[in-house]
């Protein structure tokens, strides 16, 4: 690791919990001109490298130059958005139950499990002869769905025929968009 005062300290060994390796520069950055610039703390600065830095650095690299990806990006991303959003609408931003997980993962699945449900109903899930069928809406000339109309049409967005749902896998909330899983 080199800093830009031209000072060469080589990465520790990976160590602690993510295995993440650092650069001490404390006895280096004592006497420097260019300390200001590189750091405020009072023993110097301490530059850490996590394992995956090499990848991160490459998907950060293709995002902003290849634009197959910030096509695809742009494509996955709103109904991803969307679906965090309806699940913090209107309070849900905090947990309800304090003093225990169990409640709150409940209650997350819940919440989760009722947005899905609303999702596939607007977009034509129906019950006929014991048989579950999703009927996908017409297209408007715009290529948008058509609205229901129903009341509760008024109040949701539909910006494209794939469902966005909501899951809840080992605490982590995740979402299906239909082109695979994916964090929220």
């Amino acid at each position: 690791m080199t800093c830009p005062a031209g000072h060469t300290v080589p990465l520790g060994d990976p160590a602690g919990q993510h295995l993440q390796r650092k650069a001490f520069l404390a006895e280096l950055c004592a006497d420097c001109p260019l300390r200001p610039r590189c750091t405020t703390c009072k023993t110097g600065r301490i530059l850490t490298i996590r394992p995956h830095h090499d990848e991160q650095a490459a998907a950060r690299r293709q995002a902003v130059t290849d634009p197959d990806w910030q096509t695809a990006y742009r494509r996955r991303r709103p109904p991803a958005e969307r679906g965090v959003a309806w699940l913090t609408a209107h309070g849900n931003r905090r947990l309800r139950y304090l003093g225990g997980t169990l409640k709150n993962d409940t209650w997350l699945h819940t919440r989760a499990t009722a947005l899905n449900l609303r999702r596939l109903i607007n977009l034509g899930l129906t019950r006929t002869d014991g048989t579950w069928t999703l009927t996908p809406a017409p297209l408007t000339a715009r290529g948008e769905p058509a609205p229901k109309p129903t009341p509760t049409s008024q109040h949701l967005q539909q910006t494209s025929s794939t469902a966005t749902v909501l899951a809840v896998t080992g605490g982590q909330l995740g979402r299906w968009s239909g082109y695979g899983w994916g964090p929220c």
